[in-house]
């Protein structure tokens, strides 16, 4: 999705986000009447303000990919963790020990050897791509606080209803004409996106979180492969030493913490 994602930045942000959206939106809104799921969930507020800041995070890194190269904006957006470590640190009053911190430190460090060095990467790109992860530290937030009261394909259903509503009306004022050979190739920004999300869920549900997680990180690794050798990319060495930071950095963070749940 994030190749499909870059390789379609000719057209507008808006309209990437509305392609993006009515392909998942349909999808869950099918599966949700199939199962008989109440459409509207339980608690309409959270949900909604959930599909807003997850509508805001879409649009940024959407953004960030058209003046970025895409496996930085992805390894970027992947210290929204630590924004969400602030946010429990302000509102719950969580304590953080100095080992975790110094693995975020690793990690924002990383991110600054992103940017100083990518020939590619410009402030707006980089700014971005932090809001984009500022805002989906939001998410994390709220999912938590949700828990386990509303269906997981409810709380999708309203951040792709929010996102197509933010991006049809965004497109409106700049909508540009779509070809032939991209018009599948934008509906499967949707399709691929659904199926990420899904398979992610399910593999929260069915797996130990200390063992999923850190795979998840696997999508950088896939997401610069196919920049280099699909959309010819290039990373300098600097650049590759930033993202291994950022990545591994988050992966000894959580892996620390797991084990000392246990």
């Amino acid at each position: 999705m994030n190749v499909l994602l870059k390789h379609l930045t000719n057209y507008g942000t808006f309209q990437l986000v509305f392609f993006r959206s009515i392909t998942t939106l349909f999808i869950t809104s099918c599966i949700l009447k199939y199962r008989k799921i109440p459409f509207f969930g339980k608690d309409k507020l959270i949900l909604t303000i959930r599909g807003v800041v997850g509508a805001l995070a879409m649009l940024c890194f959407f953004f960030s990919v058209k003046y970025i190269s895409v496996g930085s904006a992805v390894t970027i957006r992947y210290i929204s963790p630590i924004f969400a470590v602030v946010f429990t640190i302000i509102f719950f009053k969580k304590t953080i020990s100095k080992i975790e911190w110094f693995f975020y430190f690793i990690s924002f460090v990383g991110v600054f050897l992103i940017k100083g060095f990518d020939n590619e990467n410009n402030l707006t790109g980089f700014l971005m791509a932090l809001l984009a992860a500022f805002f989906s530290a939001f998410v994390y937030i709220i999912i938590e606080l949700i828990g386990s009261k509303e269906h997981p394909l409810v709380i999708v259903n309203y951040f792709m209803m929010t996102s197509f509503s933010v991006g049809l009306i965004g497109a409106f004022f700049n909508w540009s004409p779509v070809k032939h050979e991209d018009l599948n190739l934008l509906l499967i920004l949707g399709l691929f996106g659904f199926v990420g999300q899904y398979y992610m869920t399910k593999a929260f549900q069915n797996g130990s979180a200390h063992k999923i997680a850190p795979v998840k990180y696997i999508e950088v690794i896939f997401t610069i492969l196919f920049g280099v050798f699909i959309l010819k990319e290039t990373y300098t060495i600097i650049t590759l030493l930033g993202i291994t930071m950022v990545i591994g950095g988050l992966i000894f963070n959580f892996s620390y913490k797991s084990l000392n749940k246990n």
